[in-house]
């Protein structure tokens, strides 16, 4: 894949505490918005908060309350995909969707997440994007160093993880195995705002595994995000604390209930 240098810029990484705020996100406000009196004092603000940039990262939020996770980003980057200028088309690859200019393309990066506060990033959220909408995959990974680093501006890192460097990983939807999300996107073709991208995840929805990340008291999180380029990027921290009332069954407990169920389902046939 050719990458196209991006408008030089550098990488914004304020932290932005959660206080009081004159409104919050909450599952009736997830409408690809990001409105100012919904995320205010639970996001970063790009320097200058200027729209129109094609690589500019404008606004990145985050919140956790009680079993809920919130997060939301503002770019100008368009976030489902570039016109590729000689089919007229967007162009996706395995990983979602990637933006173009000629015959050159920069790929999205991953949702980034540090749980330690110390820039080791133990896991993340990749999104893809099609007519149907937007899945959200939520990976750990078997080793934080295991984060590819931005092409044109390295030191803009992490942008992107592989799936062969998966630990665990689960997808957004409503099978039995999926983790539940409401997910909303704006797409703004004229960058102003820009694209925006919000979500809202039920945290006890998520795999054990996945879920032991979020657990415990007084925890702080970080949350990045950049593009291929690494032209910009913003980094968000939450102060929260996650207990879920009922952790997620052992699979030994849940099997002996699929059998206990299973049989019952037998006697009332019979019957």
């Amino acid at each position: 894949m050719k990458h196209i240098r991006c408008v030089t810029g550098t990488i914004v990484l304020l932290l932005a505490w959660s206080g009081i705020a004159l409104a919050a996100p909450s599952l009736g406000s997830i409408d690809g918005q990001m409105g100012n009196s919904e995320w205010y004092g639970l996001e970063t603000i790009e320097y200058g908060h200027s729209d129109g940039h094609d690589y500019d990262v404008e606004r990145l939020g985050l919140m956790i309350d009680d079993n809920m996770l919130y997060l939301g980003i503002q770019t100008d980057y368009q976030l489902d995909g570039g016109w590729r200028t000689n089919s007229w088309e967007y162009r996706k690859d395995e990983y979602g969707v990637t933006q173009s200019y000629g015959n050159y393309y920069i790929d999205p990066g991953d949702f980034a997440f540090d749980f330690n506060g110390d820039g080791s990033f133990e896991a993340g959220i990749d999104f893809q994007m099609t007519d149907s909408g937007v899945t959200f995959t939520f990976f750990e990974l078997n080793d934080p160093g295991d984060w590819q680093r931005s092409v044109t501006h390295p030191e803009n890192s992490p942008y992107t993880a592989y799936v062969e460097d998966y630990k665990n990983s689960q997808t957004s939807g409503d099978g039995p195995d999926n983790f539940e999300a409401v997910i909303a996107y704006t797409d703004d073709n004229n960058r102003n705002p820009g694209d925006v991208l919000e979500a809202a995840i039920n945290l006890d929805t998520l795999s054990d595994s996945l879920s032991q990340l979020f657990r415990g008291t007084d925890r702080t999180l970080n949350l990045y995000w950049t593009m291929e380029c690494g032209n910009d990027g913003l980094l968000v921290a939450e102060r929260y604390t996650y207990n879920p009332a009922n952790p997620v069954p052992e699979p030994s407990t849940m099997v002996l209930l699929g059998l206990g169920v299973l049989g019952l389902s037998r006697i009332r046939r019979r019957r």
